[in-house]
């Protein structure tokens, strides 16, 4: 009795495995924000020095605003500012999470689609 390892689909599958890639390179963070100590209290600065915060006793307060706001600034990048908008179905305004964002959640959840579709 063969094995089923000498099977010819086994075998061909076998012949075409793929190396495993590489991980992918980690891209810095867009705010580059960070918490840096003074003398007595943490602060958040930006990536030219300015402090962009209050001061905070703890440095696990300061790192979690820092965290934040880079991850806002990375947010921001991908999918652009949040704000006001008026939705392309009913035209009322609400808040939108980025450019990708333009039904309310209203029409969303009723399944409108835009005007003009």
């Amino acid at each position: 009795m063969k094995s089923w390892r000498t099977h010819p689909a086994i075998a061909a599958a076998e012949a075409l495995a793929v190396e495993p890639q590489a991980p992918l390179v980690k891209l810095p963070a867009v705010g580059r924000f960070r918490a840096l100590k003074d003398e007595r209290y943490f602060f958040v600065v930006n990536d030219k020095g300015i402090a962009v915060s209050r001061p905070f006793t703890t440095a696990f307060d300061a790192e979690t605003l820092a965290d934040n706001l880079n991850r806002e600034a990375e947010r921001e990048a991908k999918f652009g500012r949040r704000g006001i908008r008026a939705c392309m179905s009913c035209d009322k305004p609400f808040e939108s999470e980025g450019i990708h964002n333009r039904i309310c959640g209203y029409c969303r959840h009723l399944g409108h689609q835009p005007v003009g579709w």
